[in-house]
């Protein structure tokens, strides 16, 4: 694993301080945790898939960022984000072209995810790589508690279930990595979410 360039470890620290000063309370999942392990998995795919320091550098800093809009707001998060990675990475120098790559990266991980390149496949595969994890169902329930405190409602039970299968449904890898080595988890993740709303109906 090579180590964090100097301006992804400048980012890193920024991006702590910046969730630990400025997120909300109700955030139980897009957290600083949720963060490091899509960064931590943006290295692996990249690693993973061959890139080079260059781009992997990038897809790191896309990673550290994706998030960071939550500090300002829930909708249209992942503009902030890119507006917060531009001017912070505008400080040190970053280079224009390089940081409009970044940008990109941070953007593609809206949902439906539409990545137009290889660089922004990466990050996305890395902000969903738990969809094909035992751990989907941990974090789900973690991103439902977020959003009924996020919007003060309650999500009746069936009803998140019919949203999580058709969000699984609709979502599936876009890196040979990924695809190869998740494939089959996040089948049978979707196998799991029709038993369980069989049982609910």
């Amino acid at each position: 694993m090579p180590p964090e360039t100097h301006i992804v470890s400048q980012s890193s620290e920024y991006i702590r301080g910046l969730f630990l000063e400025k997120l909300p309370s109700w955030v139980s999942y897009h957290d600083i945790r949720h963060t490091e392990e899509t960064a931590e998995a943006s290295l692996e795919i990249a690693a993973g898939s061959g890139l080079g320091p260059a781009d992997t550098e990038i897809v790191l800093l896309g990673a550290w960022f994706h998030d960071t809009g939550y500090t300002e707001t829930a909708l249209g998060h992942e503009e902030k984000g890119a507006a917060i990675a531009n001017v912070f990475l505008s400080k040190l120098g970053f280079p224009p072209d390089r940081l409009r790559s970044v940008e990109g990266c941070i953007l593609a991980t809206t949902v439906p995810q539409k990545p137009r390149n290889f660089l922004e496949q990466v990050v996305c595969d890395a902000d969903m790589i738990f969809i094909g994890r035992e751990e989907f169902f941990h974090k789900n329930d973690l991103l439902k508690s977020e959003m009924e405190r996020r919007t003060g409602t309650v999500i009746e039970p069936t009803a998140w279930l019919k949203r999580s299968l058709a969000f699984l449904e609709a979502q599936g890898y876009h890196t040979e990595y990924c695809r190869s080595r998740l494939s089959k988890g996040l089948k049978q993740n979707v196998e799991t979410l029709r038993r369980q709303l069989a049982a609910h109906a």
